[in-house]
């Protein structure tokens, strides 16, 4: 890409209709399809087999967001990855995850679950559902009805928006790491959690290194993370359009790459505006000079068939700390710095001790 190319890119990075995530004007197939059509019409500074490959990729979409039978959005999601450059240009992660969050060297990963009676609680409580009770289990973002993911997160604070907690609910959380010693190629994590304030936002060399993405494969990537990334206007019913695109997603990941470890790494669609706690205050991202996106990194990690009651797969490739009762703990930031110093307790989620 020419400078005058990369200065064009910028400048629609900018724009605040591109930003992420989004609300929706109306219905989902409506926002959809405005966006991507506004999208594609500035796209001019690119030569034309560009700007036509990248239209290619959004038609696919605006098709799929004008669906309501899954396997119909499905069949066609798979049409998309078959004939269109997306996957080409999509960036998958293979060796291993990035350092989002406030770690240093250490990918640290979270999760939190409400606990309703006052006890101590083993690891395997805060892993996935159990796949006894996938029955129950609906579809959310990255998540297929009745078949569960594990969903970790960069911060603590990340989990409680997600949930929508407080800090007076009765919780339970601890630290995820991948365990060490595991082969250097099995991850297959389609990396959506890279947003156009990322590149706008004047970024360290940490976030250099953590946004992959060039600058052309991110305009082809672009569409499909904005159609994953429209903030649900209504989680309580039991079809959300908004969220076909990416199931539609996990799907052709858990199809093609189920003998990995598979899933997708996204930021946050929980708020609008992300806000961070420091030194007691609440510091808004559209206040500070820095992007936000590291600390609301989620992942969405494929389950896959299996009769016993946990993904073998994820049990192995994971060591958890022993969970820790938020009523222990001064606040959010308290709760996450005392599970990051637990890293004695990192075993097995078959580890009682």
């Amino acid at each position: 890409m020419t400078e005058q190319e990369k200065k064009c890119f910028i400048e629609l990075m900018k724009q605040e209709e591109f930003q992420l995530p989004r609300r929706m004007d109306g219905s989902y197939r409506a926002s959809l399809h405005k966006l991507l059509d506004d999208y594609v019409r500035q796209l001019g500074f690119l030569d034309r087999v560009h700007q036509k490959a990248i239209a290619d990729i959004c038609t696919y979409l605006k098709e799929m967001a004008a669906m309501h039978d899954t396997r119909e959005i499905w069949d066609h999601f798979s049409a998309m990855m078959e004939h269109t450059e997306l996957l080409q240009r999509l960036h998958i992660i293979c060796h291993q995850l990035p350092v989002d969050g406030y770690g240093i060297k250490n990918s640290n990963l979270f999760r939190i679950r409400e606990c309703m009676d006052n006890k101590n609680y083993a690891r395997k409580d805060i892993f996935h559902m159990p796949l006894t009770e996938n029955r129950h289990t609906r579809a959310y973002r990255y998540n297929i009805a009745g078949y569960p993911s594990l969903y970790v997160s960069s911060t603590i604070y990340c989990c409680f928006t997600e949930m929508g907690k407080g800090e007076h609910d009765p919780l339970i959380g601890s630290m995820f790491r991948l365990r060490e010693g595991r082969s250097r190629d099995d991850l297959y994590i389609a990396d959506l959690g890279v947003r156009p304030i990322d590149f706008i936002k004047s970024i360290g060399y940490r976030d250099l290194g953590r946004r992959k993405y060039r600058y052309t494969d991110y305009l082809y990537a672009y569409p499909l993370i904005a159609a994953c990334s429209f903030i649900a206007a209504n989680k309580h019913v039991n079809y959300i359009h908004e969220y076909s695109i990416s199931n539609a997603l996990f799907s052709w990941l858990h199809q093609h790459h189920a003998d990995k470890i598979c899933g997708v790494r996204y930021f946050s669609c929980a708020k609008r505006e992300y806000m961070i706690r420091s030194a007691g205050n609440v510091k808004k991202e559209s206040e500070s000079t820095s992007s936000f996106t590291r600390y609301f990194i989620n992942y969405a990690l494929s389950v896959e068939r299996t009769t016993q009651t946990y993904s073998e797969k994820l049990a192995d490739a994971f060591v958890v700390t022993k969970p820790k009762n938020f009523d222990d703990y001064a606040d959010i930031k308290d709760f996450e710095t005392n599970i990051k110093r637990d890293t004695s307790s990192l075993k097995s989620i078959y580890d009682e001790r």
